[in-house]
């Protein structure tokens, strides 16, 4: 999914710059703007970027177990689409490797993969 077109359309400002320290970006619910580090790699950016965009998604004002949990899980709908997923994780044999194959964060494939384990213990 293009992460600039949904930034766009959710009317966040996406911003280079010193994000919190420590952090890769952040989001400021009251000015509604992301901030990302520069120069980040290809796969950090892009799972950084949708997270934050997760947290503007919800207009988070602070960070909490459960509003880190909310961005990730937009964030994964946002990068890693179910077929392409399914695919990878047919075509690869580590999660690197799926993570690579998906251009994501090996984290962002191993909590996406998660999520359905807890559906299957349903």
């Amino acid at each position: 999914m293009d992460l600039d077109a949904v930034a766009e359309h959710l009317g966040v400002e996406v911003t280079y710059g010193c994000p919190e320290v420590g952090h890769w970006g952040d989001y400021d619910a009251l000015a509604h703007r992301i901030t990302l580090l520069p120069r980040l790699g290809a796969a950090q950016h892009r799972s950084t970027y949708s997270h934050e965009l997760g947290h503007s998604l919800y207009r988070h004002e602070r960070s909490t177990a459960r509003a880190e949990r909310e961005a990730s899980h937009a964030a994964h709908w946002l990068t890693i689409p179910l077929c392409g997923f399914l695919r990878a994780v047919q075509e690869n044999d580590s999660m690197q490797a799926v993570a690579h194959d998906l251009g994501v964060m090996p984290a962002d494939v191993k909590a996406y993969a998660r999520r359905f384990e807890v559906l299957h213990g349903c």
